[in-house]
Protein backbone atom coordinates (compact mmCIF):
# COMPACT_ATOMS: atom_id res chain seq x y z
CA UNK A 1 0.00 0.00 0.00
CA UNK A 2 1.54 3.44 -0.77
CA UNK A 3 0.77 6.30 1.16
CA UNK A 4 1.36 10.33 -0.08
CA UNK A 5 2.78 12.69 2.36
CA UNK A 6 1.59 15.74 2.11
CA UNK A 7 1.27 19.10 4.10
CA UNK A 8 -2.24 18.59 5.21
CA UNK A 9 -3.04 18.16 9.27
CA UNK A 10 -2.97 14.78 10.27
CA UNK A 11 -6.65 13.62 11.72
CA UNK A 12 -5.52 13.09 14.88
CA UNK A 13 -4.56 16.99 15.38
CA UNK A 14 -6.12 18.63 18.01
CA UNK A 15 -4.90 22.02 18.60
CA UNK A 16 -6.81 22.22 22.38
CA UNK A 17 -4.77 19.41 23.48
CA UNK A 18 -1.40 20.83 21.74
CA UNK A 19 -2.26 24.38 23.95
CA UNK A 20 -3.02 22.25 27.36
CA UNK A 21 0.48 20.79 27.10
CA UNK A 22 2.13 23.86 26.21
CA UNK A 23 0.55 25.35 29.24
CA UNK A 24 1.49 22.77 30.91
CA UNK A 25 5.17 23.26 30.03
CA UNK A 26 4.81 26.92 31.51
CA UNK A 27 5.49 27.93 35.19
CA UNK A 28 4.28 31.35 36.60
CA UNK A 29 6.63 33.12 38.70
CA UNK A 30 6.67 31.22 42.13
CA UNK A 31 7.71 28.02 40.30
CA UNK A 32 10.09 29.58 38.17
CA UNK A 33 11.94 30.82 42.04
CA UNK A 34 11.69 27.60 43.02
CA UNK A 35 13.05 25.79 39.89
CA UNK A 36 15.93 28.53 39.68
CA UNK A 37 16.58 28.50 43.77
CA UNK A 38 16.16 31.70 44.30
CA UNK A 39 13.46 34.38 45.06
CA UNK A 40 10.46 35.69 43.11
CA UNK A 41 12.35 39.33 43.13
CA UNK A 42 15.44 37.52 41.62
CA UNK A 43 13.52 36.17 38.88
CA UNK A 44 11.71 39.75 37.78
CA UNK A 45 15.27 41.24 38.44
CA UNK A 46 16.63 39.16 35.98
CA UNK A 47 14.05 39.29 33.30
CA UNK A 48 14.15 43.46 33.64
CA UNK A 49 18.21 43.16 33.40
CA UNK A 50 19.87 40.09 32.31
CA UNK A 51 19.44 40.16 28.32
CA UNK A 52 20.02 36.70 28.12
CA UNK A 53 17.34 35.60 30.66
CA UNK A 54 14.22 34.04 28.84
CA UNK A 55 11.65 36.69 28.13
CA UNK A 56 7.99 35.95 29.96
CA UNK A 57 4.79 35.64 28.31
CA UNK A 58 1.88 37.56 29.33
CA UNK A 59 -1.24 35.89 29.13
CA UNK A 60 -3.64 38.32 31.13
CA UNK A 61 -3.18 41.41 33.35
CA UNK A 62 -1.86 39.58 35.97
CA UNK A 63 -0.94 36.12 34.45
CA UNK A 64 3.14 36.06 33.29
CA UNK A 65 4.67 32.55 32.77
CA UNK A 66 7.86 31.22 31.53
CA UNK A 67 8.48 28.31 28.72
CA UNK A 68 10.42 25.60 31.13
CA UNK A 69 12.38 24.57 28.28
CA UNK A 70 13.81 27.87 27.89
CA UNK A 71 14.81 28.06 31.69
CA UNK A 72 16.61 25.09 30.69
CA UNK A 73 18.00 26.02 28.36
CA UNK A 74 19.09 29.32 30.02
CA UNK A 75 20.74 27.40 32.95
CA UNK A 76 22.25 25.02 30.42
CA UNK A 77 23.90 28.17 28.77
CA UNK A 78 24.94 29.28 32.33
CA UNK A 79 26.76 25.99 33.19
CA UNK A 80 28.54 26.14 29.91
CA UNK A 81 29.83 29.29 29.88
CA UNK A 82 31.11 28.67 33.65
CA UNK A 83 32.73 25.50 32.76
CA UNK A 84 34.72 27.26 29.66
CA UNK A 85 35.54 30.40 32.33
CA UNK A 86 37.04 27.79 34.71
Amino acid sequence: MHTETTGATPRHHNPAKNAAQQLRECLRVPDVAAFLGCGVATVWRRTNDDPTFPKPIKLSPRVTVWKLSELEAWIESRRVQSTVAA
